[in-house]
This record gives C-alpha cells, sequence and structure tokens, in this order.
C-alpha cells in the first residue's frame, strides 16, 4: 500500500518532504525487540559472527522492520522519489518476499556469515564492501557481512537509536539527510534483494509483465551501481555514496526518456531502477521515516 505525502524538492542526499501541520509533542520510540522473522529465517553463524551476535540479529531485525513498514504502508513519496509508477508491483513483492524467506525457498533460512573472506579484500569496483552476497542462482546462497559492517558509519546506527523526535529520527523535518538516516539494517535489506531466490520469487509475484525482467532472465538477484561507468561520461562511473547514485540514476532515466526521438544525444543508463539493490533500501528508509516521523509530529 502507497501512503500519500508531498516532496517539494529532491537534492543528492538529501530529500525535502513538505507536511503543513502544527507538529505535536509525541515521542514514538522504535522498538528495540528482535522481530520475530530473524529466528524463522535467518541462520546465523555463531561461530564466525560469535563477537558480533547482537549487532547482527539488530539488522535482520531492522531490514524485516523497514520490509514490513514498506508493505503495511509505503510513502507514495518514497516511492516516486526513487522507482516509476510501473515499478509498484515488483517494489512491494521485493519486501513481500525478504519477509517470506522468498516464498518456498523461506522453509529454509538464509545462511549468514560474518567471515573475513577474499571477497571482503575488495570487489570489482576498487573497495572494500561491507558484505559479500551469493546473487546467482545457487543450491547454497551466503550472506556474509565483512569485518568493515561492523566498523562503516553506514552501519553505526540501528533504528532504535534515536526516536521518532524533532532532534532524533525526526531531525530537520520535514527534510530528511539520507546520508545521517542509515542503518545497518538498510544496508542488510540491500544485501537481501541480491539473493536470486529473494528477487526472483519477487519477479514472479509481481506478474507477467515481469517476465522479461533481467532478474528472472538471468536467474539473479538484484545488482550494485557502485562502479557502473556513467553512460554519457565514459571515463567517469556512478557515486561512490549509493544512496547518491541511485537518485543520479533515476534523473538520468527521467532525462534519457524524455527525449523526443531514439536518436537523441543521452545514452541509457546502465541498469533499470529495480535491478538496483540500493534503491529498494533507500526508498524503505525514505518511506519508514516519512510514515513514522509523520505520525509521531502529527498525531
Amino acid at each position: 500500500m502507497l501512503v500519500g505525502m508531498h516532496i517539494s524538492a529532491l537534492f543528492v542526499s538529501i530529500f525535502l518532504l513538505s507536511v503543513h501541520a502544527a507538529p505535536s509533542l509525541v515521542a514514538r520510540v522504535p522498538s528495540p525487540e528482535t522481530h520475530p522473522l530473524v529466528a524463522r529465517l535467518v541462520d546465523i553463524d555463531q561461530h564466525s559472527c560469535k563477537d558480533h551476535l547482537q549487532k547482527v540479529e539488530t539488522a535482520f531485525s531492522d531490514a524485516f522492520t523497514l520490509a514490513s513498514d514498506a508493505v503495511q504502508g509505503l510513502s507514495q513519496d518514497a516511492h516516486d522519489a526513487i522507482f516509476f509508477p510501473q515499478d509498484t508491483a515488483l517494489v512491494v513483492n521485493m519486501y513481500k518476499s525478504i519477509l517470506s524467506g522468498g516464498g518456498e525457498h523461506g522453509k529454509k533460512k538464509i545462511p549468514v556469515t560474518c567471515k573475513d573472506i577474499s571477497a571482503c579484500t575488495t570487489n570489482n569496483h576498487g573497495n572494500p564492501p561491507l558484505a559479500a552476497t551469493t546473487f546467482k542462482n545457487r543450491p547454497n546462497p551466503n550472506l556474509n557481512l565483512c569485518p568493515l559492517f561492523f566498523t562503516h558509519s553506514w552501519t553505526e546506527q540501528d533504528l532504535s537509536s534515536k526516536q521518532f523526535t524533532p532532534n532524533g529520527w525526526c531531525k530537520g523535518y520535514p527534510n530528511f539527510n539520507i546520508a545521517q538516516s542509515l542503518t545497518a539494517g538498510h544496508v542488510v535489506l540491500h544485501e537481501m534483494t541480491h539473493l536470486a531466490f529473494i528477487a526472483m520469487h519477487a519477479a514472479k509475484e509481481a506478474g507477467h509483465r515481469y517476465a522479461h525482467h533481467p532478474i528472472l532472465v538471468d536467474s539473479t538477484g538484484t545488482d550494485d551501481l557502485l562502479g557502473k561507468k556513467d553512460e554519457n561520461h565514459g571515463s567517469k562511473t556512478y557515486s561512490q555514496f549509493p544512496p547518491a547514485g541511485v537518485i543520479t540514476l533515476k534523473q538520468r532515466w527521467e532525462a534519457y526518456l524524455a527525449q523526443k526521438k531514439p536518436g537523441g544525444s543521452l545514452k541509457k543508463p546502465p541498469l533499470v531502477m529495480t535491478m538496483v539493490a540500493e534503491a529498494y533500501a533507500v526508498t524503505a528508509t525514505l518511506s519508514y521515516l516519512s510514515v513514522n516521523c509523520h505520525k509521531a509530529l502529527h498525531g
């Protein structure tokens, strides 16, 4: 379900949301309790993750909370800031697939490890990743949280780190700075969409119009925009800050589609929005903040 709110402007790392009502002083607190789906759908390796068990459980719990909130009432503006109207079915079903563990695959748990594997040293973009996830359709997929996951500023916060107050998650409301709103759960949700069984189930449930979507054609999970070549400037790549890259990609698609004829000067962007893992994470985080801060400050 999409919940309507009005976005007055959109910048690279700051979302400006306009909701015209006098704020009340009602403080809502995100629940610190572990989401029940963690025990049902996630198999955390007790050995490799022994030093970070609480952080890992909280991160997955928050990812399920973000997905659940998005399914229950996805902010229309959060959706439209990143995706196109025709993307709604796949977007919503991606969150549903996360909550079901990929449908039939949900009978098996997602294996989660915290090993310092070779993939944690560098990736094909020349940057050490926060996580390394199996994105191809394999019998034994794995989501591995790299050492950087436990030290990076992007994963320092959890949903329970702040309250829904003017000095907490709603600071600057109605202006949200996405750079200051990232959580470990945001990153985990991003990673979960990489899992082929999660993404493929979402695409199948979204309907026949997605039969030729890259997720089903290539039997794969979502992709990363990080490091992808800038289609209009070959020597450049998309932003190293994933949320900024996603926003740029949406703007590029809008400009590309607005060309009067196919032979226009703008080239086709490298990925469709529904193929980008970070697009789902940004949308879920922005929706979570929008909906909950609106409730907290406007009753």
